[in-house]
């Protein structure tokens, strides 16, 4: 209690000697404190206390005498010593209040584990705040799982370097081998009934030369019997066995000919469609859907209940793409699967639009604006993990779909008319929580 006094004292003294030095720059420092306010009565306590330290203090009558004959001439000097401390004091008071703020709000380590040290390094993968050693640990984890990966690499390099038959082409050469004997059936047959074609008509065309040869025996008998000839006779019956002679060697009304309108034979040939790599959704037309994973992944919110269009990243102008879709939805889900052309803009019932195909889960076929339940062809089936592959045949104006788990393919024709190009990708979700992810491969 007697140190804080002193103190004061010390600096009232400090502060009385630069105020002389101030004043005689003509510089003055002037904190003005309200007589009203609660601050002047704790101003007059302070002052009542000093005085009471120093009377209690050994000093001389003398030096009381001075010191509070100071006090009582400097009460100014005094009173503003006094607000600069309390003001002092007061941003002091803030500036610790912040500092325990700060401390009782920093993030604890995120390990989810029984660590107490605070959070002091923050991981912008996942998000999460570590503590020195437990970031350092989190680090291994992912040079771990770095290495895992890096040897599944390795693995498939190797395996698809050194054993190339593990790319199974065999199921297609067995497609060529069908084809090759259903083609060698066809013209065996076709060769077949040709043979039997030619036996008939050389049969008939020697009956027809046995017939004439027949009547011109007879005519040739008569005249030799009756000597009724003359030599224009014998010409006419030269002739005539001479036409009969060549018809007998090479038969002129007999030939082969090619119907180029109907081919015996379709040819086949190999094309190679591979899966577009760069394909990720882009677009949605509300917030009742998000993108997720780069694009990779749409998913349908949980509240979710009403038509939302999705579109596709790339345009399709020329030739033949495939996009292989991952339904996971949480159970079979209304959904809507096709094209769409790219000036079209995102709508809610997008499959109504005249420029959208495609089919939907509960069997319905979309084109030109309209729909129609499929009941020809086999049901359209879209069920909880089917993978499904979408084919756009932009240089034949032909949209195709084949479910991998039924391997039915379902085909469409475009109108461009309706649906010009460039096409996108066309996704329309309805119920909660619906989630399709494209795949790359």
């Amino acid at each position: 209690m007697s140190i804080f006094p002193i103190i004061f004292i010390v600096n009232i003294i400090m502060f009385d000697e630069k105020r002389r030095v101030y004043s005689s720059e003509r510089i003055h420092f002037r904190i003005r404190v309200d007589c009203d306010s609660p601050f002047s009565y704790f101003f007059d306590d302070f002052l009542r206390f000093i005085k009471y330290m120093i009377t209690s203090r050994s000093m001389t009558d003398k030096e009381q005498s001075c010191f509070l004959s100071y006090l009582a001439l400097n009460t100014s000097q005094v009173n503003n010593i006094i607000v600069f401390y309390y003001a002092f004091c007061r941003l002091f008071s803030l500036f610790l209040d912040n500092i325990y703020m700060a401390s009782s709000t920093r993030k604890k380590c995120g390990t989810g584990s029984d660590c107490k040290q605070a959070g002091v390094a923050n991981c912008e993968g996942c998000s999460k705040v570590f503590c020195t050693k437990h970031f350092n640990d989190h680090r291994r984890s992912l040079d771990e799982e770095m290495n895992v990966i890096l040897s599944k690499y390795n693995d498939f390099k190797n395996t698809t370097i050194q054993e190339p038959t593990i790319v199974n082409i065999q199921p297609i050469i067995e497609e060529v081998n069908k084809w090759e004997q259903e083609s060698v059936k066809k013209i065996q047959q076709n060769a077949a009934e040709l043979r039997n074609e030619l036996l008939q008509l050389r049969t008939a065309h020697i009956e027809s030369l046995s017939t004439k040869f027949q009547s011109l025996a007879e005519q040739m008998k008569k005249g030799q019997e009756q000597q009724d000839f003359l030599e224009a006779d014998l010409l006419r019956w030269e002739k005539r066995l001479d036409d009969l002679k060549s018809n007998l060697i090479s038969p002129s009304a007999i030939n082969i000919k090619q119907d180029d309108n109907i081919p015996l034979v379709h040819l086949i040939a190999v094309s190679y469609l591979s899966t577009e790599k760069n394909e990720l959704f882009d677009r949605i037309f509300n917030d009742k859907v998000r993108i997720e994973e780069g694009g990779e992944v749409v998913v349908a919110l949980k509240a979710f209940m009403s038509y939302t269009e999705v579109r596709g990243k790339n345009s399709y102008e020329f030739g033949p793409h495939k996009i292989r879709l991952l339904l996971e939805n949480p159970s079979d889900q209304w959904t809507f699967l096709g094209i769409n052309s790219k000036s079209t803009p995102l709508q809610q019932s997008s499959f109504s639009s005249k420029s959208a195909y495609g089919w939907c889960s509960s069997n319905y076929i979309y084109s030109n604006g309209s729909y129609q339940f499929n009941k020809t062809n086999p049901p359209i089936q879209m069920k909880q993990n089917d993978i499904i592959n979408l084919i756009f045949d932009c240089d034949n104006c032909k949209i195709s779909m084949v479910n991998e788990r039924t391997k039915i393919k379902h085909e469409l024709i475009v109108d461009v008319n309706n649906c010009p190009f460039p096409w996108q990708l066309h996704v329309n979700l309805r119920q909660p929580e619906s989630r399709i992810r494209i795949l790359s491969a």
